[in-house]
C-alpha cells in the first residue's frame, strides 16, 4: 500500500483508490506489468509525489484486497497475489474496468490471460460488467428516471447523487448481440 501512496499524492487525493494500487502494481510485479501492457495497457506518464499526511484506502479497494486474499488463499498460495487482485478488478465491483480500456487494455483478453494463469475457468470473463463510456449528468427527475428504465432492462449503472439532487450515471454498456445488458 506504501508504494501506492505516491499516485493518490500525485492527485492531490487522499484516498487510495484501485487505479493507484495498479500503478504500484506496475512498478512492483514484472508478471503483472507484462500481462497488462500484452493486452495493450497503456501505462499513464508516472507523476509520484512525496506523500505526507494520512491516507484512507477506498472502500472499493478494501473490497478487492479481501477478495484477493480469499482467492489466494484459495488457490493454495502459490499464485501470483497481484494478478489475483488484477482478476478481482475486472470482473468484481467498481469501474476500474473503464480506467484500463481508457488506457488501451482489452479487458476481455486480460481476464483470459489471468484466468489461464491463475488456471481458472475462462467462464469468469462473463461476469466483467462492459461499463459505457458515456457520462450522464442529470437532474433528479431524469436520473430517477433513467435508472429505473436501465433496471427494467436488466442493466447495470454506477450513479453517484450530489448534493444538489443531480445524478451522475455511469450505465452498463449495451451489448450488441442482444441490445441490452448482460448477454
Amino acid at each position: 500500500m506504501e508504494v501506492a501512496r505516491p499516485y493518490a499524492a500525485a492527485e492531490e487525493n487522499r484516498t487510495i483508490r484501485e487505479d493507484h494500487y495498479v500503478l504500484a502494481v506496475l512498478i512492483e510485479d514484472e508478471q503483472a506489468r507484462r500481462m497488462l501492457t500484452a493486452c495493450g495497457f497503456i501505462p499513464p506518464e508516472p507523476v509520484r509525489h512525496a506523500p505526507h499526511g494520512t491516507f484512507t484506502i477506498a472502500p472499493t479497494l478494501t473490497h478487492h484486497l479481501h477478495w484477493t486474499d480469499g482467492l489466494y488463499l484459495g488457490l493454495g498460495e502459490t499464485v501470483n497475489r497481484n494478478l489475483c487482485f488484477l482478476l478481482s478488478c475486472l470482473i468484481g465491483p467498481g469501474g476500474l474496468y473503464r480506467w484500463l480500456r481508457g488506457n488501451g487494455a482489452d479487458c476481455d483478453a486480460l481476464c483470459r490471460a489471468l484466468t489461464a494463469e491463475l488456471g481458472l475457468d475462462e467462464s469468469l470473463r462473463t461476469r466483467i460488467v462492459h461499463w459505457s463510456d458515456e457520462v450522464l449528468h442529470l437532474d433528479a427527475e431524469e436520473g430517477a428516471a433513467l435508472m429505473r428504465d436501465l433496471r427494467s432492462q436488466g442493466r447495470r449503472f454506477m450513479m453517484n447523487r450530489k448534493d444538489d439532487g443531480t445524478f451522475v450515471v455511469i450505465p452498463e454498456a449495451a451489448r450488441p448481440e442482444t441490445g441490452n445488458g448482460p448477454a
